[in-house]
């Protein structure tokens, strides 16, 4: 599913950088972390926004804080502490939201920062909702969130693989943080072996899989393992998420024996990578040179 953010109305950048030239108040992004963790608790104490934020000695509005805090993040992903300069941001004129429970992960959590960032330079304005795959999230999620994510990179010193969110209710404060689970490219290496010495003696494929001693069910590993295919021909051997893939309700294949080269399998990885992102399930089918593969 692409993500994106609801642009209610856009104003000139020359505008943003006028309103801000005279503005010299910044901070560094270790210094919107530790506020965060105050702006986290504020939150879950109150099922509420508070009216303002302290970072160091300096009280800012919420929506300045959120701009700083989206700014921090994306800044924290590339290891670069350069101050963050303080905006007259405001808060939305009103807020929407129609968000299911779900899960984002570090590189949708990043796109949508810069989307809200893009949208606040434009605009001196938080927007009042933002589009990601759960649905609708608002202005009030949107502070939770960051600061949800921002507490947590202070305490660990690395922002999180992902991150549970879910429509901004009292019965749904606090949000708790459980690290995802994670395996390596060569842990599903190891595991990729043992799986096909199964299917060529059973001539099946399992319901579930093992792998550095936790059991998942066979989607998830097809998942892990397209992932590891693809960081693999780049070098990169990066944790993979564990994601909550599920089979496909029906499959179907029309397949003519034939080869793939390493660009049509790593192509292909791709394209399931894709689908299975957006739809949290397996396809039921590809198409690949020899035909459609189950």
């Amino acid at each position: 599913m692409t993500l994106f953010i609801g642009i209610l109305f856009v104003s000139s950048v020359s505008a943003v950088s006028a309103a801000n030239s005279t503005n010299t108040t910044s901070f560094t992004p270790s210094e919107i972390a530790n506020a965060s963790v105050t702006v986290q608790k504020q939150i879950e104490t109150n099922d509420n926004l508070p009216n303002n934020v302290t970072i160091g000695n300096q009280t800012v509005s919420t929506a300045q804080y959120l701009h700083l805090a989206i700014q921090a993040t994306s800044q924290l992903q590339n290891n670069n502490n350069t101050p963050i300069t303080l905006q007259k941001d405001q808060a939305p004129k009103n807020i929407e939201e129609q968000l299911n429970t779900g899960t984002l992960t570090k590189n949708d959590y990043l796109d949508f920062a810069q989307r809200l960032n893009d949208y606040m330079n434009n605009n001196q304005q938080a927007a009042p909702y933002g589009l990601i795959g759960p649905g609708k999230i608002g202005y009030q999620s949107q502070v939770y969130l960051f600061a949800r994510i921002l507490a947590i990179y202070n305490s660990t010193g690395s922002l999180p693989l992902a991150v549970t969110i879910k429509p901004f209710t009292p019965n749904n404060i606090p949000i708790p943080y459980t690290p995802p689970t994670t395996f390596t490219p060569t842990q599903i290496i190891q595991t990729a072996t043992n799986l096909q010495n199964i299917i060529e003696t059973t001539k099946t494929i399992p319901n579930t899989v093992t792998i550095n001693g936790t059991t998942i069910n066979t989607a998830q590993f097809l998942h892990l393992a397209i992932t590891a295919i693809t960081q693999l021909k780049n070098n990169n051997n990066n944790p993979i998420l564990l994601k909550n893939d599920q089979a496909p309700s029906y499959t179907q294949e029309q397949l003519n024996t034939g080869s793939l080269t390493l660009n049509d399998y790593v192509d292909f990885a791709q394209r399931l990578n894709d689908y299975m992102n957006n739809n949290q399930q397996a396809a039921p089918y590809g198409l690949i040179g020899p035909g459609k593969i189950g």
